[in-house]
């Protein structure tokens, strides 16, 4: 049986969002790809504007799935600060990740989160398309502008809530960041918050560097995951 992957998805995406991550990681993993409501196949569903109700919704979808075999959890961005939280609940129940991979995002009490949620539209996807989230052709395009404005603004309304880590988790990180990534100097930030193995690397690109690596960050993970037992501890 392989081992379960656990993804979980950036401001503003879906289940679809990992498409190409999730294509190359399958040979060795069965992926599992979360999504939160207001969006994708749960487009329907209310959007959460709160940490603590985004991380109830993605541990009923893990405990919905699991199947007995290792797990890991895997989060880019906004999914790696909710994965990390989620990991400590999965800790607290006794089950344990095998290991938390979190990607564009240096860990806990780092990043100065600059205030997007309420600017003006102009302004809101002005910086999103410095981040590299979004492209012109997307605004452009007023149906599907307006389509993802909520989404995004509901993220980030959750992101910007004050909700500072004071704890570790027993679980071993194996961080990945792009090197044009406005906090790439502080990946190893992540080895204060584990206290088990920590390691990382850091591939070309700016904060959604993960489309353009799928085989490389796919082929790391295997063989992380195979190695994970020799990770090195960050002193």
């Amino acid at each position: 049986m392989k081992p379960q992957l656990f993804m979980i998805h950036f401001a503003g995406g879906n289940m679809y969002s990992f498409s190409a991550l999730a294509g190359a990681l399958r040979p060795f993993f069965t992926v599992e790809l979360l999504e939160l409501p207001g969006r994708g196949k749960r487009i329907e569903e209310a959007l959460l504007f709160t940490r603590k109700e985004a991380v109830a919704d993605l541990l009923r979808q893990i405990s919905a799935r699991r199947n007995g075999a290792p797990y890991y959890i895997y989060g880019h961005s906004m999914g790696a600060d909710l994965g990390f939280r989620v990991c400590r609940e999965l800790e607290m129940i006794g089950d344990r990740p095998a290991c938390f991979i979190p990607s564009g995002n240096p860990g806990p009490n780092i990043t100065k989160r600059e205030r997007l949620a309420h600017l003006p539209r102009e302004a809101f996807f002005k910086e999103l398309q410095e981040m590299g989230g979004i492209n012109a052709g997307m605004l452009e395009d007023e149906e599907l502008a307006a389509f993802i404005e909520p989404i995004l603004r509901a993220d980030f309304e959750m992101l910007e809530k004050e909700d500072p880590v004071m704890y570790k988790i027993d679980t071993p990180i194996y961080a990945f960041m792009g090197d044009k990534e406005k906090y790439v100097t502080d990946i190893a930030n992540w080895a204060i918050y584990t206290r088990s193995n920590f390691s990382f690397r850091v591939l070309e690109g700016n904060h959604f560097f993960i489309f353009n690596h799928s085989a490389v960050i796919a082929n790391t993970i295997s063989y992380g995951m195979n190695q994970v037992s020799h990770l090195y501890k960050m002193m």
